[in-house]
């Protein structure tokens, strides 16, 4: 979910308003990976082209892990344990 939001984000041009998306799964891991979720920034996408990783073909074979992993050697993944909560966040500036 978060690699999908930081591509559309970046597709409609918000980049300028830095807005933050943190995505947690129910059970603190996601299917047969070690990480709950992902966190992405409305600059992760530039940040991951500068590193020649195209996102949108990461989620065209559903493998965010992999992109997550390898964009800033993983500091974007959301590695809990298990927690047994659902953990979906949006942090937007507020207007002065």
């Amino acid at each position: 979910m978060a690699l999908a939001w930081a591509i559309e984000i970046d597709k409609d041009g918000e980049s300028a308003m830095e807005i933050d998306f943190l995505s947690g799964g129910t059970d603190g891991i996601d299917g047969p990976t070690d990480a709950a979720g992902a966190m992405a920034s409305t600059g992760l996408i530039p940040a991951a082209n500068a590193q020649g990783l195209d996102a949108a073909s990461f989620l065209a074979r559903n493998d965010s892990y992999q992109f997550f992993s390898q964009l800033h050697h993983g500091q974007f993944h959301l590695v809990t344990g298990h927690t047994l909560i659902l953990l979906r966040l949006l942090k937007m500036p507020q207007d002065s």
